[in-house]
């Protein structure tokens, strides 16, 4: 298109008759090409009156001046009196539609004070659920906007759907154009969620409520009031992303508003506002709620059944019974086996975990028992001290919550956590009593405070069966080291704690003062438990099963029935303890090769390296590492790091052999000579294995030295360190909760 061109056709737009165009109109109701449509309104050229000028601006490319000119004498020749035809210019074979960009004179008494009928899928398909969704509920409030144009097409619309709603939109023009009464005939087939009167101007929710007159308002108190009161479920949060916080944040929110929100339709509204007319008709004349009408109106169970008229001390000795109540009230099956086997129970009498999983119609995992847990807790929380009931099929009573709402506010500057001591300081004052007036009441409290059940009552009743099976007898199990369970690292930190036996573990997670279910401790939980489900009537330990449930081999093959057996199984044992350690790749040949050697027959660590493909150095890194954790092992009864059970028998021998290196200070000759006597051997019998016996006791390989210094092993903090023992008989109630607490309770957590 030339210069000359553009200036005919900027003049033509100039042209009187071209003043009927709506020259305030988005250029894009033009529906260009995408990237034309984007350099124009680069140039400058946002609507319908800046078309002239940009026509003849030499920026613009030959195409894109091309299209907007054809597009814009299109449009010219759709004028039609005083108005232009924009059906016509829609009608065109060519056009096809780029955006929600709508204009008719068919719909122009429609608007959003006449919205004639409802936007939904029942009128418009998915693309009229989509509409509905991005809070365009109405067909007059819907036109109003595509008159000035979206600039983002609904979550979902594609051009498919964009083709398909715009055909169905020119239909439904072309109809009411041809028969008027069509629109009214649309508006009867989908009626309004809402009367036109239930809509002020700017479009708030009202309520038109029974039995009240339709000038009721919401008292301050009721307005104040939590949104979850409402009881809407996950939709509660939702709106609480949108800042609205309270009954008066919804009320005066417009409805398309709610609507435009994810997830929300026409039932979320219609809930809303079947909650606020309950509200409406439930006020008091001094603009309480009578909550007995409200629950009846909303059918919610009201807890508990009857009106309260006595003390503090005696709405908290309900509780246990009116948490019971709320069993009955709409939980779902898994929550009512749980609040029934945990939560409602007490801490001795508490199923496991594991146990209330297998309890479910669907098994599930204690993990996922412990999340449900949390929530029914959490909501518990909610509504007895923030009157949320937003995820509660429940109801409780105002003068029961009293207490809690009580306690909140005497906790309200406490940041962090406290100690028990504190916390139940804090509860006797906020609630004027001795705590002896709910110390039975106490461990549901504190669950309800924390967010979750004390840990160490939990862990008093977590093996129910296995820790009567772990005081069998004489309860030896109980003195059983953790370093004989495969806890791997854990068993060392749990020492650094102080927390040497079994019977140490069980004491200190009773106490509540470790978390059994993190870190070292959960890994020593978990096999304390297959410790315990090998211990007979007599007390006595299978480690052979203990090997097997905590999966990994033991060694040597067989107990060593004689010292000439225990002989003849160091070196194969000792590679095979290496094998399962998975050390190093050359450790255990590197052992067998040189370490157990006599050092006439022992290879070099250069010519071990060069078999190898190594470095001199590089073996003798190994060599010294494989030693210090034989010494370990066999010596030290560390069997936690050996990923394999080591025989008691065998042990057993290696501590003859410990006990003879110090009773001769080292001095290997009369190491051999002892161990022949004690053992009845020939000294030739023992002189083979001597190299790998003194290479394992010192660290080092066996050479000319005559005298050797053993490996001194770490030391770790004896029982005797530790708080005397506590029974496993049920303690006073505060021995079965944590030492110190988290509110968590007390916070909102949105």
């Amino acid at each position: 298109m030339t210069a000359d061109s553009s200036e005919n056709h900027a003049a033509a737009l100039a042209r009187e008759d071209a003043r009927s165009i709506p020259l305030g109109l988005s250029i894009r109701h033009l529906h260009l090409n995408p990237t034309v449509t984007d350099q124009v309104e680069a140039l400058g050229c946002k609507t319908l009156s800046n078309i002239v000028g940009v026509l003849t601006n030499p920026e613009l490319s030959a195409e894109s001046r091309q299209q907007l000119a054809t597009h814009s004498f299109r449009l010219l020749g759709c004028i039609s009196g005083h108005d232009v035809d924009w059906l016509s210019y829609y009608d065109h074979p060519g056009f096809e539609p780029k955006g929600l960009y709508f204009h008719c004179i068919e719909f122009r008494d429609i608007d959003a004070k006449n919205p004639v009928f409802a936007i939904n899928r029942d009128s418009f398909g998915n693309a009229g659920a989509m509409l509905e969704r991005a809070g365009y509920p109405t067909f007059g409030l819907l036109i109003d906007y595509l008159r000035t144009g979206l600039s983002e097409l609904p979550l979902g619309f594609g051009s498919k759907k964009l083709r398909e709603f715009w055909s169905a939109l020119i239909d439904l023009a072309n109809a009411a154009g041809e028969k008027p009464e069509t629109l009214k005939e649309w508006a009867l087939r989908y009626p309004l969620g809402i009367t036109a009167e239930s809509q002020t101007e700017v479009g708030e929710i009202k309520i038109s409520t029974k039995g009240a007159t339709a000038a009721t308002e919401l008292s301050p108190q009721i307005r104040a009031l939590d949104l979850g009161v409402l009881h809407l479920g996950k939709k509660t949060d939702t709106l609480r992303a949108q800042e609205l916080m309270t009954i008066g944040d919804v009320v005066d929110c417009p409805r398309w508003k709610i609507l435009s929100l994810p997830y929300m339709g026409k039932t979320t509204a219609s809930r809303i506002t079947d909650g606020l007319e309950a509200l409406a008709n439930a006020q008091r004349p001094d603009g309480e709620v009578d909550w007995e009408t409200y629950c009846g109106l909303m059918q919610l169970k009201l807890l508990p059944a009857q009106p309260l008229e006595g003390s503090f001390a005696q709405t908290i000795a309900l509780l246990p019974l009116v948490i019971e109540e709320t069993i009955l009230s709409g939980e779902s099956g898994d929550n009512r086996i749980i609040l029934e086997n945990r939560i409602m129970k007490s801490p001795a009498d508490r199923l496991t975990l594991e146990a209330v999983g297998e309890l479910m119609p669907t098994q599930i995992t204690r993990e996922r028992v412990r999340q449900k847990e949390a929530m029914i807790l959490r909501r518990l929380a909610a509504s007895l001290i923030h009157q949320d009931y937003a995820k509660a099929p429940y109801h409780f009573r105002p003068e029961f919550t009293a207490p809690w709402r009580k306690a909140a506010e005497q906790f309200s500057s406490i940041e962090g956590d406290i100690s028990l001591s504190d916390l139940i300081t804090g509860l006797e004052l906020a609630w004027g009593m001795p705590s002896e007036a709910f110390q039975d009441q106490l461990p549901l409290i504190t669950a309800i405070i924390t967010g979750e059940l004390p840990t160490g009552g939990d862990f008093r009743k977590s093996m129910p069966v296995e820790a009567n099976l772990l005081s069998q007898g004489a309860g030896d199990a109980l003195s059983v080291s953790l370093k004989l369970l495969q806890l791997k690292k854990a068993a060392d930190a749990l020492a650094a704690e102080g927390i040497i036996e079994v019977g140490d573990f069980l004491d200190t997670a009773a106490a509540g003062n470790i978390d059994v279910e993190k870190g070292p401790a959960k890994i020593a939980r978990q096999h304390i438990g297959f410790l315990a489900q090998s211990v007979d009537s007599e007390g006595n330990v299978d480690w052979l099963n203990y090997a097997w449930l905590a999966e990994v081999p033991v060694f040597p093959e067989d107990d060593p029935t004689s010292p000439r057996h225990f002989l003849e199984q160091i070196i194969p044992t000792a590679i095979a303890v290496l094998e399962a350690r998975q050390l190093s790749a050359i450790a255990p040949q590197t052992f067998q090769l040189r370490t157990a050697q006599a050092l006439q027959s022992r290879p070099t660590t250069e010519a071990l390296a060069d078999r190898f493909r190594t470095y001199g150095p590089s073996v003798k890194r190994v060599e010294t590492e494989l030693l210090k954790f034989l010494n370990e092992v066999f010596v030290g009864q560390h069997l936690s790091i050996a990923k394999a059970h080591v025989r008691r028998a065998f042990l057993d021998f290696w501590s003859e052999v410990d006990q003879a290196f110090d009773e001769v200070d080292g001095d290997a000759e009369l190491v051999k000579r002892v161990l022949a006597g004690r053992w009845g051997l020939d000294i030739s019998e023992l002189e083979p294995q001597l190299p790998a016996i003194v290479a394992i006791m010192t660290g080092y390989p066996m050479g000319r030295l005559g005298r050797y210094t053993k490996i001194q092993s770490q030391t770790a903090p004896t029982s005797d360190t530790i708080t005397e023992r506590r029974t496993l008989e049920k303690a006073q109630v505060e021995e079965s909760l944590p030492q110190r607490v988290v509110l968590k309770g007390f916070r909102r957590t949105h």
